[in-house]
C-alpha cells in the first residue's frame, strides 16, 4: 500500500469524508451562532424526561462514534480495495452530501435536537420534498458506510445503537412539530415519507408511517 505518514491512502480519502461530515455540522452551528441564533439545543430547554434522556443519548454515542471512526482510520490495518470498499465511500459521500443539502436547504431553520418555540419555519422544499427527515438519513447512511470501512463489533453495536436512537429522535420531533405547526405539517407528513419517499395519493395513506 501507497502510505502518508504511515497510513495508507484510502485509509485517508475515509478520513478526509469523515472531517468534511463532522466540520460541516460545527460550520453550520458556528454560522448560526453568529447570526445571533442558538442551533445545538440536545438536552436543553423545557422538554419531556424520556425526550432530554433521548438527545443527550444521541449526543453521547455520536461523540464516541467520531472518536472510533478516527481510532478506526488511523490505527487499525489499512483496509483492502475491494468491492465492498468502494461501496463504503459511495454510502460515506452520500450520506455527507445529505447532511450537507439538508442544512443548506433549512437555512436559519436548522437546530440540533427539538425546538419547543415557533421561531422556526416548517421547510418542505428541496430535498424535504421527498424526506422528512434526509439529515437523519444521511447519518444513517454515514454510519452505515463506515461500518462496511472497518466492520469491527464495537462498530457494529456503534450503528445499532444509533440506528434506534436517531428514530427515537425524529419521532420525538414529529410530535413537536405537530404541536407547532399543526395541519400544515400533518398534511405534509401525509404526503411524504419519513425516511424517503413520497405518497402518490397521500389523500388514503396513514400519516402514522
Amino acid at each position: 500500500y501507497k502510505t502518508i505518514g504511515g497510513i495508507a491512502i484510502m485509509n485517508w480519502i475515509i478520513l478526509s469524508i469523515i472531517i468534511i461530515f463532522y466540520s460541516s455540522y460545527y460550520i453550520k452551528l458556528l454560522y448560526q451562532k453568529r447570526s445571533g441564533i442558538k442551533t445545538n439545543i440536545l438536552g436543553q430547554g423545557e422538554k419531556k424526561k424520556s425526550v432530554i434522556y433521548t438527545e443527550i443519548a444521541l449526543k453521547i454515542l455520536t461523540l464516541i462514534a467520531f472518536i472510533i471512526h478516527l481510532y478506526s482510520v488511523i490505527l487499525l490495518k489499512n483496509i483492502n480495495i475491494s468491492f465492498l470498499y468502494f461501496v463504503s465511500l459511495l454510502l460515506l459521500t452520500l450520506g455527507t452530501l445529505l447532511l450537507i443539502i439538508s442544512m443548506v436547504t433549512m437555512r436559519n431553520n436548522w437546530r440540533a435536537g427539538i425546538s419547543t418555540s415557533n421561531e422556526t419555519s416548517l421547510v418542505v422544499n428541496g430535498i424535504y420534498k421527498y424526506s422528512r427527515n434526509p439529515a437523519f438519513l444521511g447519518f444513517d447512511i454515514f454510519y452505515i458506510g463506515m461500518t462496511i470501512s472497518y466492520p469491527s463489533i464495537i462498530n457494529i453495536l456503534l450503528l445499532l445503537l444509533l440506528l434506534v436512537v436517531f428514530d427515537f429522535q425524529i419521532r420525538n420531533e414529529e410530535k413537536e412539530l405537530i404541536k407547532l405547526f399543526g395541519n400544515e405539517y400533518l398534511n405534509y407528513k401525509k404526503s411524504v415519507r419519513r425516511y424517503l419517499g413520497i405518497y402518490r395519493n397521500h389523500k388514503n395513506k396513514n400519516p402514522r408511517n
